[in-house]
């Protein structure tokens, strides 16, 4: 019951980050914060939120400092737990991941 109302707050922090996507603001770090103290289930519904989470913390423009490893490290540890916790959801993680159409990086 926690993860779903987790789901629900981390959908929100991200949809109101002032950010918009294009790096880490306070609904991005906010959100890895709760899911790092409260795990992260292995559940698809959840997949668009991590997705957000890792184009978020890929395309902010200090990720590349020094400064970024706490962010990047709370990341790795949340997609590991995702993984881990079901090997079932891994084939379509990466099936997805590595679809041209669910993944486009516009630049202008």
């Amino acid at each position: 019951m926690l993860h779903k109302y987790l789901a629900m707050y981390a959908a929100k922090l991200l949809q109101e980050d002032p950010a918009g996507g294009t790096g880490v603001g306070p609904g991005l770090q906010r959100t890895l914060t709760l899911y790092g103290k409260h795990g992260a289930p292995a559940s698809q519904s959840n997949f668009n939120i991590y997705k957000r989470c890792f184009v978020g913390v890929c395309m902010a423009k200090n990720s590349v400092k020094a400064e970024a490893y706490s962010i990047w490290a709370q990341l790795r540890d949340i997609l590991l737990q995702v993984v881990t916790t079901s090997s079932f959801l891994l084939v379509d993680f990466l099936r997805k991941f590595n679809s041209r159409e669910e993944l486009r990086f516009n630049y202008y």
